[in-house]
């Protein structure tokens, strides 16, 4: 019941359960027994309204500050009634991006009884990856490859990824990069880079000469 309040700028409602027990006989299988029955009684204080005065962004070391803020739900200093749903559906935006293992939002004291702040405090985690390995093929041979990303790139919120593959008759080469706010807009720009050279080998077409020929595509 507060959060549904909450919910519509009473951030300081309180609502207060009193607890009554009382015994009353039932007829049980023909039998007059007792039984306990609690009922409860809600004291409700709804507090006036409140608005949001400023929004504070804790913890970023590596993540740019405006990362964060571009997620939030909310307006500062525009007079924006608190609304509850709105902060628990921000903190669940920010925690998704993957950026952080801990998402915190408290409320504090404005400059006013009708004014309140919001601190966000997040705590930061390992965006980067990276990954090596190796195959063999009857065909293409032996080969390795190596993948590194990161999808809080310097900070900016932006996926880069490098992928290579290295072989005797194939090489491979992608690089991509994510941009998910393009313009400051939520609209997700995409763009790669691809390299591939692969060698094909077939016999000749002068079977008595016994030489492959190779080619590149």
């Amino acid at each position: 019941i507060a959060f549904a309040y909450a919910g519509q700028g009473h951030v300081f409602a309180r609502v207060t359960p009193t607890k009554k027990i009382e015994e009353r006989e039932k007829i049980v299988s023909g039998k007059k027994v007792k039984r306990k029955y609690v009922s409860y009684d809600l004291d409700v204080f709804e507090g006036g309204e409140a608005h949001i005065e400023k929004i504070f962004i804790r913890g970023c070391k590596k993540t740019k500050e405006y990362v964060v803020r571009r997620e939030v739900l909310m307006k500062e200093d525009v007079n924006e009634l608190f609304d509850s749903y709105k902060v628990q559906r921000t903190r669940e935006i920010i925690y998704n991006l993957g950026f952080f293992k801990e998402v915190n939002i408290e409320m504090r004291p404005g400059s006013a009884p009708d004014k309140v702040n919001i601190l966000i405090d997040v705590e930061e985690q390992s965006t980067g990856s990276i990954s090596l390995g190796g195959g063999y093929g009857t065909t293409s041979g032996f080969s390795v490859f190596a993948n590194l990303g990161d999808k809080n790139f310097m900070g900016r919120g932006e996926d880069a990824q490098v992928k290579v593959e290295y072989g005797p008759s194939k090489i491979n080469l992608t690089l991509s990069y994510t941009m998910p706010w393009f313009l400051n807009l939520p609209v997700a720009l995409e763009s790669g880079v691809y390299y591939t050279l692969q060698k094909y080998t077939a016999t000749s077409l002068f079977s008595q000469t016994g030489v492959d020929a190779t080619y590149k595509v």
